[in-house]
């Protein structure tokens, strides 16, 4: 069983221990663990945050009652779309459909704030992230590509944009 738990505080250890896994430092585009104390800093801003319109929402997902993951969305108040910023699930529980579960989660709350689609941009080198983007009914917006780096040294790579919509 899937749920979905907001996110406070006390989460931030899962927190950084799923960004410290290899696969999630390689797909987020930085080249080692991330600083402890930086994080934690923007961290405990999102969860602060979160009452607050436009800002992220951040929730935990559990599976059978264990963290394996977080999603990451916002819902700027000046747009009809809502913005899948992050899923991310801890490679101990890959291939059990959690990654799924998350989007259909954003896709179910962006269709309760009145929003007419949801997209989200993924490294376009990440085939298993393309795969659950269109497994889960979004389609690549061609004219949606952007370019962005992650760390301020290292080259840009591209991004492509996907879109789900609700209307």
């Amino acid at each position: 069983m899937v749920t979905f738990l907001p996110a406070t505080k006390d989460d931030f250890d899962f927190f950084y221990n799923l960004k410290c896994e290899d696969e999630n430092i390689h797909w987020s585009g930085f080249k080692g663990k991330p600083e402890v104390k930086k994080l934690k800093e923007i961290f405990d801003k999102w969860v602060d945050e979160m009452d607050e319109p436009d800002k992220r929402q951040v929730y935990f997902i559990y599976y059978s009652n264990n963290k394996a993951g977080y999603l990451v969305y916002s819902f700027p108040v000046d747009s009809d779309e809502a913005e899948l910023l992050v899923v991310a699930v801890s490679s101990i529980y890959s291939g059990k459909g959690i990654g799924s579960r998350a989007y259909a989660e954003a896709i179910r709350a962006a269709g309760v704030e009145g929003k007419r689609a949801i997209f989200g941009y993924v490294r376009e080198d990440h085939s298993k992230s393309i795969h659950i983007f269109k497994k889960n009914g979004f389609h690549e917006d061609k004219d949606g590509s952007i370019y962005r780096a992650a760390e301020s040294n290292q080259e840009e790579v591209k991004m492509l944009k996907f879109t789900y919509e609700l209307i």
